[in-house]
């Protein structure tokens, strides 16, 4: 069963679209070369302008944990200013 990490970030609005460009450019093309990555989307929320989530589908939870936490880091700097608190969530998707 696949594993979905979801993360909530509070984005400005004015800042919501060099976010969104920013983490596509730096998030996603490493995430899309680790072993048991699936899927990545981004939402933005329409009744909350200042809030993105982004969802990540995993293989496996075990996958999921194999991300290098130094790695993570490396990516966080290059966000540089667009770097905003986030809440990470987990969850087991099961098909109905």
């Amino acid at each position: 069963m696949a594993v979905i990490e979801m993360l909530r970030v509070q984005c400005p609005p004015n800042r919501r679209a060099e976010f969104l460009v920013r983490n596509g450019e730096v998030w996603t093309p490493v995430l899309e070369r680790q072993k048991g990555f699936i899927s990545k989307e981004t939402w933005v929320d329409l009744n909350d302008p200042d809030r993105v989530t982004l969802v990540i589908r995993w293989a496996s939870l075990d996958h999921w944990r194999a991300f290098p936490p130094e790695l993570g880091k490396q990516l966080d700097v290059q966000m540089g200013d667009l770097l905003s608190p986030l809440i990470c969530e987990a969850y087991e998707a099961y098909e109905a």
